[in-house]
């Protein structure tokens, strides 16, 4: 009966193929322009401006470029030139105007940052070993775990939107050679606030996502646990100093605006929510892209950042010294 039934899905599968034709749709549309900024506390403002087009159309395939174009920068209502910084606080509102396209506008309140107000940082060493390395001397290397615990204290009768990011540093010794290891997203359940039941059955993941809102502990404090997993380090022992060492995380946590939040919503339903994959075949309404500006095309987002660099010297110079007494141990 399986062989059947594998039979019949093949037959019908080729039937339907025959139902299905090449043609290109001719879309009475109008193009449109596409504005989008990235607004950052503290920092010049930077606009990217296209125009919409049809995919299908090749005269419109690689150039989406927009020529004499004008963009107006508005802060809190006064008309600012493109040296404007933005402030924490502003209402930021872009204009951008060109012959042949209706204006674009969209408007954006840059939020104020959210510092972590504090910071526990455990390292855990997993093993350690010499080795030989081409081109190097006598080499000590360790593989580590690095567990971050981060507290939030959200402000009350405010709603917040976060995102959580880092990445690693070193001092470009050639010496050494640092990496943080893998992000755990498994480790902080609150990257998967937006995940229904549903699409957790399903299969849908936080991975990638590191957005998240204060709806869980608005006007209070949260404690985010960061985990990153098989860290590595790896020192050439006859050629570096403590210097060498000096290595590890930046950690950032930025309050961004809603538009940004909702975007990012978007991109993660694109990518690892089920409705989109539905909609493909047919079983749902089609995911409708999201966007903050007058002209439906673009996104103008903005955000306050709070980093901090995080250094491993300490906890590596201790492993370094304690893997040195071992190896001077009389026999």
């Amino acid at each position: 009966m399986d062989f059947l039934r594998n039979i019949t899905a093949a037959l019908l599968a080729l039937a339907l193929t025959s139902c299905y034709e090449e043609f290109s749709p001719k879309i009475d549309t109008t193009p449109v322009l596409c504005m989008n900024s990235l607004i950052t506390a503290g920092q010049p403002i930077e606009v990217e401006l296209s125009r919409t087009w049809v995919y299908n159309d090749p005269t419109s395939q690689n150039d989406h470029s927009v020529k004499n174009a004008d963009v107006h920068i508005y802060a809190n209502g006064e008309l600012r030139d493109n040296t404007y910084i933005p402030q924490q606080g502003d209402r930021i509102r872009l204009v951008a105007e060109c012959p042949g396209y209706e204006p674009a506008e969209a408007e954006v309140t840059v939020p104020y940052a959210v510092p972590f107000s504090s910071i526990d940082c455990k390292p855990v060493l997993l093993s350690r070993w010499t080795m030989d390395v081409p081109g190097w001397d006598f080499v000590e290397q360790m593989s580590f775990n690095t567990y971050f615990t981060l507290c939030i204290s959200d402000v009350p009768d405010r709603t917040d939107y976060y995102r959580f990011t880092f990445e690693e540093f070193d001092n470009d010794n050639e010496a050494t050679d640092f990496h943080i290891g893998s992000f755990e997203y498994e480790s902080e359940p609150i990257f998967s606030e937006h995940i229904g039941a549903f699409e957790v059955v399903m299969g849908s993941t936080a991975w990638n996502f590191q957005f998240f809102t204060d709806r869980q502990f608005s006007g209070k404090d949260y404690k985010m646990h960061i985990n990153f997993m098989f860290g590595a380090f790896a020192a050439n022992m006859t050629e570096f100093d403590d210097s060498a060492l000096d290595c590890g995380y930046i950690l950032t946590l930025s309050t961004v605006s809603e538009s940004f939040y909702n975007w990012e919503i978007y991109r993660w339903q694109v990518s690892e929510g089920i409705g989109n994959d539905m909609s493909d075949v047919g079983l749902s309404d089609p995911l409708i892209s999201y966007s903050n500006v007058s002209t439906g095309a673009g996104v103008v987002a903005a955000q306050a950042c709070t980093s901090y660099r995080i250094n491993m010297a300490d906890f590596l110079k201790s492993c370094l010294k304690e893997s040195n007494q071992q190896n001077n141990k009389p026999e």
